[in-house]
C-alpha cells in the first residue's frame, strides 16, 4: 500500500493521529523499518501540533478517496490546503541525472535542505519532514514517490522494475499468509483444524518393523 494508505491504517488502528503517547511509541517502533538510521532528535511539543494538523488533513483526503463526491468541484477546506501546501513547499524539482533525456523529477527535501534520495531509491524516510512530504505526494501523485509499505509488518515494499511504487499490499509470502488469515478467519480456522487432524492421524500410524 502507498505511504498515505499506511499512515491512515495506522491512525485508525493505533490512534496515532490523536494520542501523543501512542504516536511517540509508534515512531520508535517504526524507525527500524521505515526510517533511515536513527531519526534526529526533535521537539515533540513543536512537532505534535503539526502531526495532528497533517493527520487531520490526510484523513480528510482518505475519506474523500473512499467516498468520492459526485462532482469534481469538491472544495478543499482551508486547513487541508494549509497542511498540504506547508509540507509540499519543501519539495523541489531537480534533474534526474546528467543525461538530458532523463528530464526532471520531484525531489522531497530533508530538514537540512538536501534531496531525500532514500525515499526514491528505497522508499524510506530520513526525518519527519520527508515523512509528510512523502505522505501527501503519495496521495496526490503516487509516481513521484516509490514508498509502498507492507500492510502487515510495516516494511518497505520495493518498487517495480520500472521504478513505480508497488501496488502489493505485503512484502513477502509470510505477510501474504498473515493477511489472508486475517481477512478469512473462518477459512483460516478450518485450515488449522485440518492441519491438526492430519498431525494426529500421522501420530496414530502404526510403526512398521523391517523383517
Amino acid at each position: 500500500m502507498l505511504l498515505w494508505e499506511f499512515l491512515k491504517q495506522e491512525a485508525q488502528s493505533k490512534n496515532i493521529h490523536s494520542d501523543a503517547k501512542a504516536a511517540k511509541v509508534w515512531l520508535q517502533d517504526r524507525m527500524p523499518s521505515l526510517f533511515v538510521g536513527d531519526i534526529e532528535q526533535f521537539d515533540w511539543s513543536c512537532e505534535w501540533p503539526r502531526w495532528q494538523a497533517n493527520f487531520r488533513a490526510l484523513l480528510w483526503l482518505a475519506k474523500k478517496r473512499s467516498k468520492p463526491p459526485k462532482s469534481n468541484q469538491c472544495r478543499i477546506p482551508w486547513w487541508v490546503t494549509q497542511s498540504i501546501d506547508g509540507e509540499l513547499d519543501r519539495v523541489r524539482m531537480r534533474l534526474v541525472s546528467d543525461s538530458l533525456g532523463d528530464g526532471i523529477r520531484v525531489w522531497p527535501s530533508r530538514r537540512d535542505g538536501s534531496p531525500a534520495i532514500n525515499l526514491h531509491i528505497f522508499g524510506r524516510v530520513d526525518d519527519l519532514d520527508v515523512l509528510w512530504q512523502g505522505a501527501f505526494l503519495s496521495y496526490l501523485d503516487p509516481r513521484a514517490v516509490n514508498a509502498s509499505i507492507c500492510e502487515m509488518c510495516g516494511e518497505v515494499v520495493p518498487p517495480t522494475k520500472h521504478g513505480s511504487p508497488s501496488k502489493s499490499r505485503v512484502c513477502s509470502e509470510i505477510c501474504r499468509t498473515k493477511l489472508w488469515r486475517l481477512e478469512n478467519r473462518d477459512k483460516a480456522r478450518e485450515s488449522n483444524r485440518e492441519q491438526k487432524r492430519a498431525q494426529r492421524q500421522k501420530l496414530r500410524l502404526p510403526i512398521r518393523h523391517r523383517s
